[in-house]
């Protein structure tokens, strides 16, 4: 995966979303991952900033309709 890029797997039906996120001054990387250990979507060299902390914010939520971050 290439600085910036966010992937985005979805499935359907209920489950659970686990969400790591790694925090530096300029940048975040973060990760979400169903029980089962699959990578549900992931993004590195965020930078910290509105635009990107909201493509975030809409790629987690679009995971769990039911739930917002």
């Amino acid at each position: 995966m290439n600085a910036g890029d966010w992937e985005v797997y979805l499935t359907g039906g209920d489950m659970r979303v686990y969400v790591g996120i790694d925090m530096a001054k300029d940048k975040f990387d973060y990760c979400a991952m169903d029980r089962d250990n699959n990578i549900l979507c992931s993004g590195s060299n965020c930078s910290n900033n509105r635009t990107e902390f909201k493509k975030f914010s809409e790629t987690v939520n679009a995971l769990r309709p039911d739930f917002a971050l």
